[in-house]
């Protein structure tokens, strides 16, 4: 049955994987595909007995620099709650030792640098040396069978001293077996389902879950069951208990000419409708934060972010993302294509790892799209996921409210897809350590691990709903139904907003919740904006990530991203 209430529910209806090898970007790359990579490739080189050294990846002594100690009186005092957060992430994986260690410096206002340097003697060897420097104090040298190796080694030396790591049995996300020679090289990484401890069984029986919601929200509306194609969902994990709170199908965006009103969808591919499907969840959670009656704002996933004016999630609570099929543009990358020595020209490597445009369903290269276009496109919905661990799932809007919240681990099922090499590339091996030593704190290079799980739905093909596009968020009565070809909800949806037919994601919609929850939450200041663009663009350190990302990217060749007009964002609420 149709609704009537329009966009707002009301907020009393809430009741160590390693880090695979990054790829060198595309200006640097000499050579390029390598199809027969899939053995193993062992290579042991040793040095002479008078190199090697008792502490993993160390060389005693590193040439020219003098190895001195920190001064005592920077770092005597206990670690603020930002180092513990900074640990706790090191730890865990999220981030590797070249992003903890560029954190660690922004976070006490320090200048560092990864210094290459010397073996001992100046004897060419067939390995890299690299030692951190911070404010002129060399660390210990780390070594590596190529530079990025050495970097992360000499990271990881330099952030066991400075945290004192050795002692707290911290564990490196990158995980090189690196020791005092050369590593070992390893075959080319493809994500495949490694877990944590006990995580890759938990993970399965979430594919049964999803399944499980899917059918019911369709039961009574069997005719959309084929759009679970498609399917993506955010998972919520709080202590062990999971939570699906929601999901979308899609495959293609808007075809039309550019409208400021706001009340259109632009992209309808399942993971972006997904991720504005979890706003609305992420708006409800806010509202129950700043609700007067102190038990509704306990339920909040959300705290106060210790030494900071915005909120952050409740200790304990994680984010997954499940994707039913792996995303378009270069997460379909094929899994026998590797990058690597004696491969083609890197004009034609850049083609494959460059960013992509999705028009009517069909995806191109960016740089045969004009950046600004006057039929709506938009960035691939993988080029987005990679964006999204960068600047975060929350957007500019909710910026003002929250710091960046990133997704801990993405589920692909195995429906369709064998391996996640594409997806590794897409979201980590394009975006090298250089570009966290930019990013204002506490915007950084987020690591999701991934995993390969049981498809929770079929995989088929129905012409007549490939326009189609489902969306849900925890608490919802029903699914709405947008066509993502005309940007608005069918006739025929189970929910419908009102006889405009806006979906309940548009930036309207979302800018509504936006205004409702700064008179909630007393922010006088942010009612002042006068249109949705000026609440974005006011969301300066965000914008500042977005730009900094932007332009790494187009940088190393990977081309332009698409640039909307501000005329189409220029509504009030």
């Amino acid at each position: 049955m149709a609704s009537s209430n329009g966009w707002f529910e009301s907020a009393a209806m809430l009741t160590s994987l390693s880090a695979p090898e990054k790829i060198l970007p595309p200006e640097v790359l000499r050579h390029r595909i390598s199809k027969d990579l899939s053995g193993p490739v062992t290579a042991k080189l040793n040095p002479p007995p008078g190199m090697r050294c008792s502490e993993p990846g160390v060389m005693k002594n590193p040439g020219p620099f003098l190895f001195k100690g920190i001064d005592t009186t920077t770092f005597s005092a206990l670690p603020s709650q930002e180092d513990l957060d900074l640990i706790e992430r090191y730890k865990q994986g999220v981030i590797n030792s070249v992003s903890a260690l560029h954190l660690f410096a922004k976070i006490h206002h320090l200048q560092l640098e990864l210094k290459e340097t010397s073996v001992a003697g100046g004897v060419i060897r067939p390995y890299f040396a690299f030692c951190a420097v911070i404010n002129g104090v060399c660390y210990n040298t780390g070594l590596g069978k190529n530079k990025k190796e050495s970097k992360l080694n000499a990271a990881k030396l330099a952030l066991a001293e400075l945290l004192n790591l050795e002692n707290t049995g911290a564990k490196s996300s990158e995980g090189s077996d690196f020791p005092c020679v050369p590593a070992e090289l390893r075959p080319p990484a493809n994500s495949v389902c490694v877990s944590r401890t006990g995580g890759e069984h938990i993970y399965q029986k979430l594919s049964q879950t999803l399944e499980e919601v899917f059918n019911r929200l369709t039961t009574e509306h069997p005719e959309y069951q084929s759009c679970g194609s498609s399917l993506a969902a955010f998972i919520i994990e709080k202590g062990g208990h999971h939570e699906v709170v929601a999901l979308g199908t899609g495959e293609c965006n808007y075809s039309r000419r550019f409208e400021s009103c706001g009340r259109l969808l632009h992209d309808s591919h399942a993971i972006v409708t997904a991720r504005r499907s979890l706003l609305r969840y992420l708006y409800r959670h806010l509202l129950l934060f700043y609700n007067k009656n102190a038990a509704k704002a306990e339920r909040s996933i959300f705290c106060t972010a210790p030494g900071s004016k915005l909120l952050t999630l409740k200790q304990n609570i994680t984010l997954s993302l499940y994707m039913n099929q792996l995303p378009k543009g270069t997460a379909q990358l094929k899994s026998e294509v590797h990058l690597g020595p004696q491969s083609i020209s890197a004009y034609e490597a850049s083609e494959e790892l460059s960013l992509h445009v999705a028009l009517e369903g069909r995806i191109y290269l960016a740089v045969c799209c004009p950046r600004k276009t006057v039929r709506v496109s938009s960035m691939s919905a993988g080029d987005k996921l990679a964006k999204w661990e960068v600047v975060g799932l929350q957007g500019a809007l909710l910026s003002h409210f929250i710091k960046p919240m990133y997704i801990s681990n993405i589920l692909v099922g195995n429906g369709s897809c064998k391996d996640t090499k594409g997806l590794d590339i897409t979201i980590k091996q394009r975006l090298d350590d250089e570009l966290v030593s930019k990013l204002p704190v506490p915007y950084l290079v987020n690591r999701s691990h991934i995993y390969l799980v049981k498809a929770a739905l079929p995989i088929q093909t129905d012409l007549n709903q490939w326009s189609l596009s489902l969306n849900w968020t925890l608490s919802d009565a029903s699914l709405e139904v947008v066509d993502g070809l005309s940007g608005k909800t069918t006739e025929s949806s189970p929910f419908r907003s009102g006889t405009c037919l806006a979906s309940r994601l548009c930036k309207a919609a979302m800018f509504s919740r936006f205004s409702m929850l700064a008179r909630e939450a007393g922010r006088d200041d942010l009612l002042q904006f006068a249109t949705y663009h000026e609440a974005k663009i006011k969301s300066q350190l965000y914008q500042e990530a977005k730009s900094l990302l932007q332009s790494y990217l187009e940088e190393h060749s990977y081309g332009s991203w698409i640039v909307k007009s501000p005329h189409i964002e220029q509504f009030s609420d």
